[in-house]
């Protein structure tokens, strides 16, 4: 698909690594600018007008980093736990967890 960029933050065996990319716009349509993936112009994906750096305009090359995020995971993973406890009238963790 793309070659991708690999980056250690640091040599912290806790350290995220994250992946860099190149990117055009492609074209806005209403509020929303098409990307498009310099290493291969068949992906394209879109992002709100609102999300894109304040001057950003069709044609201009921008990088994406994108970076795992283990802090949101969890506390994401326990809000569904939470939900699940609530939903199930159980507060044991192994009965919460749906297995799918």
């Amino acid at each position: 698909m793309t070659k991708r960029n690999r980056e250690n933050e640091s040599d912290d065996a806790s350290a995220t690594a994250s992946i860099n990319h190149s990117v055009f716009i492609d074209r806005i349509e209403g509020a929303q600018a098409v990307l498009t993936f310099r290493s291969d112009d068949k992906f394209h994906f879109n992002l709100p007008l609102d999300s894109l750096p304040a001057g950003a305009k069709e044609g201009d090359h921008l990088h994406l980093t994108l970076q795992l995020d283990p802090a949101g995971t969890e506390a994401v993973g326990k809000r569904v736990a939470q939900l699940q406890a609530e939903l199930t009238g159980n507060s044991s963790e192994d009965q919460t967890n749906i297995k799918i």
